[in-house]
């Protein structure tokens, strides 16, 4: 992730991503799941805020956002 922070990315991440990159120490703006509010980051990408999707999915909880997310992705590429 710092490489593409490095090239001029704004990093964009869910909260527990989020976390995780704080604590590796690279900065990135929370954005919500589409169940947690709004702007959600599938609201982010139909919007071209986000240009590169790198989904991490865990467990069965986020398989509707993972699905959203992707959709989202192959509409507006």
């Amino acid at each position: 992730m710092r490489r593409f922070r490095d090239l001029g990315f704004e990093i964009m991440a869910t909260q527990g991503t989020k976390n995780y990159l704080d604590r590796l120490g690279v900065p990135a703006k929370r954005v919500y799941k589409v169940n947690e509010g709004q702007p959600s980051i599938v609201d982010h990408i139909n919007t071209g805020d986000i240009v590169l999707l790198i989904n991490t999915p865990l467990g069965k909880k986020s398989q509707y956002d993972d699905y959203a997310m992707r959709r989202a992705a192959i509409t507006h590429k």
